[in-house]
Parts: C-alpha cells; structure tokens; sequence
C-alpha cells in the first residue's frame, strides 16, 4: 500500500469540494435553460460571452469533477487508499507524483506553514509541508483555509485541461489494472488450500473427544483465504449431546506449518470449547499435519464479549421480504450474497464441507452478509457424501448431463434474485426442472442490469459439459472442477456485481458538449461510460440500514451498555444541577437546542408505560417542529407524527441522555428510503435546523451524488457556528463512509458496545487521518409499539454523540463570570467540539471511543472547578495559538 494514499485520497475530495462551491456545473445549467451565459472561473471574475467557451468550461469542470470521484467509487476497483502490497513501484510512483503535484499547487497559496502536529511520523512524508499543513487544518478546524482550497483548482482557464489530462492518466493507470483483480483474486483457491480444508476436517472429526455423530457445527462463508476457517462449534450439552441453534460458539482455525509449541489433547476440542463459552471468548486454534493448538485472537479482542450466534436459514430469511424490493441497494445485497456463495463453491467443491445441495433451507445466515452452511464429521467422508459420490459419476462419459447439485445452486441463484423460494427442490434432476430453470436464465438475461447473473445461471445448467472442457485441459478433474466453476459462474457473478457497486455509486464519466480538446479526445470519440447504464442508477436514496429497522425483542440488557447509560446519566445531578439549583442563571442564557432530521415522533398515549415521552412536552418543541416529507410547501406542516420508529428512538434516545435540552423535530421522511427528487425538501428541512438549532443530528446516511445539493447548505451552517453530527454509515460495515458524515464540517459517528469495543459488521473501516469518533450504539434499551425493545446501529449513535456534546454545552454556558473567557463560543464550533471530543476520546479497534468520563475529564474524581479551570485553558490556548497564526501572517 502507498504510504501516499490517504493523503490523495484526502486532497482529491478537497478538489471535489472546491468545484462544489465554485458551482461552475449548476450555474452552467441554469445559463443553458435560461439563455444567460454561465461565470467563469472564480479567479478569472469574467462572464464569458462566447458560447463554445462557455460550453467548453462546464466541460472541464464536468470532467474533472468526474476524476477525482472515479478512485472512491463504491466498488472500490481502484481505490488507491486501500490498496495492500499489490501496489507496483509504477503505481507507488503514481500516487507520489500525483501528492507531489498538490503539494507544488499549494505552495503557491499565499498562506503560511502550521507547526507540524500530523498524526503520522515526523519524517514519513517529508518533502510535503504544504500538504501535511492543508490536511492538518482541514482536521482541526472542519475545513482547509479558504487560501488553500483556491489552490486546490486551475487558477487560469488554460489549465483546465491540463489538470483533467493528468488526472485522466492516472485514473485509467487504476483501471487497467484493477478493473476485475481484487474481485476476481476471491476465487483463486490453489491445491494445498484445498488439502488445508480436508486436513482440518479430519482434525475436527479426530479431536471430539465425545465421539459424537450429532454435533453440527457450521462453516462460515466466504471461504477465501485456504488459511484460516471460521467456525461456528456446537458446544456438547447433555449426556445425549443434543444440539440446537442456542449452543453455537464462534471459533477460528488457521494453518500455520512448523510455528506450535505443541498440540491439542483429544479432550480439548470439546473441553476448550465449553471454557471458552463460558468466558464468552472466541475460541483460536492454529493446526498443521501435526495436530491443533491454542493461539491468541488474531482480531486483538480479547475482552470483547461475544453473543451467542444464531443463524437462521436463507428460506426464513425470504419471509421476511426484505430482499423482494426492486431497489438498487437491495440488488447490491443480492449480488453481494451470490457471489460470496460461489466463491466459497470455487474453493470448497469438491471436498468434505460441501455435504449437501445447496438449497435455501440448507444456507444458514448470521446476517444477510455472513452466510454459513452446516456440516457433520465422518470418519471415511466420501463416502457418506452424496456430492462427493455425484462428482465421482460426473467422470463417466454417461452421466454428466444435468448434476443435481448445480441444478440446485441455480434454483438458489434464481431465488435470491427474486428474493422468494421458488418451493422445494427436487430430489433429482429432470428435464422439467432444466427447462424450468433455462427459461429463468434467459429471463435474467434480457434484463440489461442482470445480464451476467443471468449468465451465471446458465453456467450452473451447463456444469457437465463446461467440466468436460476443462478436464480436456488440464487432466486433473479437481482443477476442472474449479475451473469451470471459475469461468462460468464467479467470473459472471463478480461482473454482476461490480455493475450493481457502481449504480449504487452513481458515477459515468461526463460526456462533452461541444467539440475541444479535453482529455486528448473529440466529441466523435467520447470517453466510456465506467459506471451502469442510467437505468440502474438509484432513484432513491436509503437513509439507514435495513439492520437498524430490525428492533430486537425479549433480550437481556447488555451489562456494558447498562454501565454505559448509568454514566451518562449521573452527568446532570453531578455537573448541571448543582449550578441551577437556588441560583440565577448566566444573562441571555437559552437552553442548548437539538434539531432532529428523521422519520418524526410518535407518542403512544395509550402505552401507559412510557414515562419518558408522555412528559416531554416541555422539552419537545412541538409548535415548532415542521414536517418536509410533502411534495409543496402547502402540504407540509406541524404532523410529525412516526409511522416508522427510527426518528423515535433517536428522539427518545435524547430526552434520556441530555435531559437539559431542547428537541425540535423535522420530519424529512416516512421510511427508510428518501426519493431523489425530495431532496429539495430535505435542504430546506436542513437550512430551517441551520436556523433554528445548535446541534443538528443525521441519524441517516445518504448517497454520494447528493452531495453537489447539499455541501452547500452544511458549509453554511458550519460557518454559523453550529454543530452537525451524522451517522458513519448507512449500510451496515458493508461500505465506506456515508455522506454527509464524510463531508467536511460533520462529526461522523461510528458505533461502539459499552466496552467501547466495535460490534461487528456495523462501522465502516476507519479513517486514516480524520478523526474516527465512536460511541454507544449497540443494544440500546428502547421502546416502540409497546414493546420494549433493543437497537443498534451507527444511527442510534450519533444522538448518543450529540447529546455527549450538548450536555458539554450546557456545562459550559453555565460557567460562573470568573470562569468565562473572552472566547466563550469556542466549544460551539466545529474546531472547538472536536479538541473536546478528543480530550474524552481514547483509541479502542481503530475508533476513537467517547465517553465524558475519559481520564481527567467528566469522571467521579472531577471538580466543578476543575472541569472550568481546563475548559478555560482549552479555549485560551485556542485563542492564543490563532493569534499567533494571524501575526505570522501579517508578518510574513
């Protein structure tokens, strides 16, 4: 990986978001309906008269604007930030020329030099001063100096196409190279790989003590890596050793040849195992020829406490008709499941793992990302298995015609895309089921946006004969076997899902509009469209993870959590009401105000257990809440009454945590999902929270396409002064950062347990430079229709982060006379909230875990007077280091 990458990553979106405020695309837009002709550049100040020149100019921007999104694209088919050591020294080359290049740009600004406070070595980026101080301030302040972002675009016309020449050549040096190699390396599986699988599964049927037949343990897929193998172990539980889906255990097995200390006794599968549950560990074994051993956890949690699993089958989980919406995010998760089904088919087939067809009640899902599937150990397994002793007959010239089990896999493909059971399977191939599935197959394929699923279909029909083929090449019928799975069904599927990445990416290369030179091309030769058609493109937005709908009922409270939440709530009687109580408050002092965007608020008056709501009156600003969800102005108004839940909970996630404040509810939808062409009503929901409240909380995710609309509206509140809190991620651990929470000027929020400890498949992977802010969001006592209930998720999060800042908030306006400083307003800016949050931050997994009662913060220990004497110096030291920035600069 290019030690560069982050650091281009990072200046590429300085681009992007110089090209936003610069509007040259909008106002181009607006001169093409209007008969107007379009501004310049920014540092040219002219109107250009001349349309050709005009037209060229909304090119150059289109283009370039184009090129420095293409890297971060979701589908990540050459995001050079996450690249590991595949990365050439052409490449490494590349990415060093290309920051060498913005450093040049930047040292041209009229803006002095920080101190070099970058979080990395002194000396790892030497040589990029400019750089290291453009991203030092863009993370201590929300935003680079204005100077600085001017820098970051083509000061003269004429270089416009330059600039799109450059940043063409380096994106097409990505795309030649990555465009199917990170996907397609999954189902590269070699023969020790395979010999690693089988010897495991003789070790595990070896080393059960108990002997038992009916332990049934599962093996979770993607099988990727023939190296290490995770596991779900079913525990032995009575004399009978009966099993059932409550004594599961996590487990993982990696190879490591030569490297144990010794090995496992016989009783020590069965006996660890039970320890291990107890202990709530994750059990970690490595092995090789010689036998299994103990190893520490690879993840480094060792004190993260586990739940017990509990898979569910892939026919129950159509019940829940989640997978049935013709969306494209609900396309991406199906996508996303074939593929990781059959690279772990490439791998694992044939061999002992796979004991049965592969069919919707026999695919076990922990979540819609992590299937597994179930097996038992026998000591002379081919025997015994019917897919093994199918692959066997394959060999003979006369039985290669229809297999079952690809017949099998094909009926599961077809009922994941429709996202239904297509019934039971039959027991044995028939030529009605063939044609059955064939004209399912080319169904898919006259539908643009499934051609290569349905090409995968038709590569399971027509297994035999493909092996056939192979077999003629290579000799080997294992090697054929996977070769066949290779070529006709991961290959297709990989393809698939790539078109799905990117029309959730929602980016094709711009065409031009007029004739000129622009990347080296004219119009009659225009660059390729590299993303979906625009069919495939979303014309909806999903706001939060299917996962964050799914309120979870009848579960203990978490002990962490509950610890947690007992924290948080001593704050006030602690800090805040000892400067209330019989005293009067500090002049023009006004309660801290929360403004919450979400799907509304519903108070159940007939749920006479809910306390909480029912006696927010006071504190939930009802008069001037506002519901956006109308398609005019007209139709919009005071009902913000909840169908859904999500916006609930975060309101009453609040009311708990920040029992001091304000909560101005607006209402920007009914559901998960927000129309594209609601936006307009979200920006206008944004700019009235932008007026009307201190704290903004963005328990939602949205597209990155959105962005162009929207930066706008949250550049000018984040110079008002106000604070914006954004949930990380909208889709689960699945994806990157979500925006706004990536955007400049937003607090983006991860999730964390009550450890502080991240949950798994919940947060995207961390940022390397800016800050990665995580708190409570995992098993959180709610309640909804009645019910209680527990919810998770980086949306439930951020309120929990907001509240953190507002009850910092209120602490400090509080502040007796002595105490203020003459830069009171410093923690109500982005800049000043941030130092805070740090200060009540520690590393946890890669996040930085909040929590007010940090070391010499909020905690028992603290002071009142303490906490206002540190608070003060905080502020000062801020003051005193801007001004010694501004006489820097009016010295130099």
């Amino acid at each position: 990986m290019s030690k560069y990458g982050d650091l281009l990553r990072f200046l590429y979106s300085g681009v992007e978001d110089e090209l936003l405020r610069t509007q040259g695309q909008a106002h181009a837009s607006i001169a093409s309906e209007t008969g107007e002709a379009p501004p310049g550049l920014p540092a040219d100040g002219e109107r250009h008269q001349d349309d050709e020149e005009a037209l060229e100019i909304e090119n150059q921007q289109a283009f370039l604007d184009f090129e420095v999104k293409l890297p971060f694209r979701s589908d990540g088919t050459h995001d050079f930030d996450a690249q590991d050591q595949a990365m050439t020294d052409v490449e490494q080359r590349a990415v060093e020329d290309q920051v060498t290049f913005f450093n040049h740009q930047l040292n041209n600004a009229e803006r002095p030099l920080l101190r070099d406070n970058f979080r990395d070595e002194p000396d790892e980026f030497a040589g990029f001063q400019a750089v290291r101080s453009y991203v030092t301030h863009a993370a201590e302040h929300g935003q680079a100096d204005k100077t600085w972002r001017r820098a970051l675009l083509p000061s003269k016309l004429s270089d416009f196409c330059a600039w799109v020449r450059r940043f063409t050549s380096f994106n097409e040096l990505w795309e030649q190279k990555r465009k199917q190699e990170e996907i397609l390396a999954a189902g590269d599986c070699p023969r020790s790989e395979v010999a690693h699988q089988e010897l495991l599964y003789k070790l595990l049927n070896d080393h059960r003590e108990c002997r038992s037949q009916a332990h049934r343990d599962f093996l979770q897929l993607p099988v990727l890596d023939g190296d290490t193998f995770k596991m779900l172990l079913s525990t032995c539980t009575g004399p009978h050793n009966e099993q059932t889906d409550t004594n599961l255990h996590e487990a993982s097995f990696t190879f490591e040849s030569g490297s144990q200390v010794g090995t496992c006794s016989h009783t020590d599968i069965c006996t660890q195992l039970g320890r291990y549950r107890r202990a709530k560990r994750r059990l970690c074994l490595s092995f090789d020829p010689s036998g299994l051993w103990l190893r520490e956890d690879p993840t480094g949690s060792r004190r993260e406490v586990l739940s017990t699993p509990k898979p569910v089958s892939l026919a129950a989980f159509f019940q829940q008709e989640s997978l049935r919406e013709d969306m494209p995010d609900t396309w991406l998760k199906k996508s996303r499941l074939a593929f990781r089904l059959a690279t772990s088919l490439h791998c694992l087939y044939p061999g002992p793992w796979i004991q049965e067809n592969w069919e919707a009640h026999v695919i076990q899902l922990l979540d819609i990302d992590s299937p597994c599937i179930p097996c038992e150990y026998h000591g002379d397994w081919k025997s015994t298995n019917p897919v093994w002793q199918e692959f066997s007959q394959l060999q003979a010239p006369l039985n290669w015609e229809w297999p079952l089990f690809f017949l099998c896999f094909a009926q599961l493909l077809v009922d994941i895309r429709e996202g239904k059971p297509g019934g039971s399977y039959p027991t044995k191939p028939t030529r009605d089921w063939h044609q059955t599935l064939l004209c399912k197959a080319e169904e898919t394929l006259r539908n643009e946006q499934l051609e290569w699923y349905g090409e995968a279909i038709l590569g399971c029909l027509d297994y035999a004969m493909n092996f056939i083929i192979e077999k003629n090449k290579t000799g080997d019928d294992r090697d054929a076997a996977q070769a066949a799975i290779r070529s006709t069904i991961v290959e297709n599927l990989a393809k698939n899902l790539e078109k799905w990445e990117g029309a959730c990416g929602n980016y094709s290369r711009p065409e031009p509009k007029a004739v000129g030179e622009l990347t080296g091309q004219t119009a009659a030769t225009k660059p390729g469209n590299h993303g979906c058609s625009s069919s495939a493109r979303t014309s909806s937005f999903t706001l939060f993870s299917d996962e964050e709908e799914r309120y979870e009922e009848g579960l203990r409270d978490d002990n962490d959590t509950t610890d947690f939440l007992n924290r948080m709530k001593n704050f006030t009687p602690k800090f805040i009401k000892p400067l209330i109580d019989g005293k009067t408050l500090p002049p023009n002092y006004k309660r801290i105000r929360i403004a919450v965007l979400d799907t509304g608020l519903h108070i159940d008056e007939q749920d006479t257990q809910d306390t909480l709501l029912k006696f927010s009156s006071e504190r939930v600003l009802t008069k001037h809440s506002k519901n956006y969800t109308g398609s005019s102005k007209e139709d919009r108004g005071n009902d913000i009454d909840d169908t859904h839940g999500h916006g609930t909970h975060v309101v009453r996630l609040l009311l708990k945590l920040a029992p001091r404040a304000e909560i101005l509810v607006v209402k920007v939808s009914n559901g998960r999902t927000l129309e594209t062409t609601k936006l307009g009503q979200l920006i206008d929901a944004l700019e009235y929270a932008g007026q009307s409240a201190d704290i903004i909380n963005l328990s939602f995710g949205l597209d990155q396409g959105a962005k162009r609309l929207i930066q706008p509206v949250i550049d000018r509140i984040w110079e008002d002064g106000k604070l914006i809190f954004a949930a990380a991620s909208n889709s689960g651990g699945n994806g990157k950062r979500a925006y706004p929470a990536k955007g400049s000027g937003v607090f983006a929020i991860h999730a964390t347990k009550g450890n502080g400890y991240s949950p798994e498949n919940m947060n995207p992977p961390a940022d390397k430079i800016l800050n990665n802010f995580a708190t409570l969001g995992y098993r959180i006592p709610s309640r909804w229709d009645g019910k209680d209930v527990h919810i998770s998720g980086t949306s439930f999060a951020t309120p929990v982060a907001a509240a953190i800042a507002a009850n910092a908030l209120e602490f400090v306006q509080l502040a007796p006379p002595h105490y203020r400083s003459s830069n009171s307003r410093y923690f109500h800016v982005w800049g000043g909230m941030k130092h805070l949050f740090s200060c009540m931050s520690n590393k946890v997994d890669g996040y930085d875990y909040v929590r007010p009662w940090a070391d010499n913060m909020f905690d028992t220990d603290a002071s009142i007077d303490n906490m206002y004497e540190r608070l003060k110096k905080m502020s000062i030291q801020h003051h005193r280091g801007t001004a010694e920035s501004m006489s820097r600069r009016c010295s130099g």
